[in-house]
């Protein structure tokens, strides 16, 4: 499906769930690999 980009999957996860269910802060640049991500998820579709 998207050949590379599973280790970038599970990053994003873990910084969600971090960010959603944890007291500890998600910094900028870990915040902002999400959307870099999706976007290269939807061009290569």
């Amino acid at each position: 499906m998207f050949p590379g980009m599973g280790s970038y999957l599970n990053d994003v996860r873990l910084v969600r769930n971090i960010a959603d269910y944890e007291q500890e802060k998600v910094n900028r640049r870990r915040a902002s690999q999400a959307p870099r991500v999706a976007k290269t998820m939807v061009e290569k579709e």
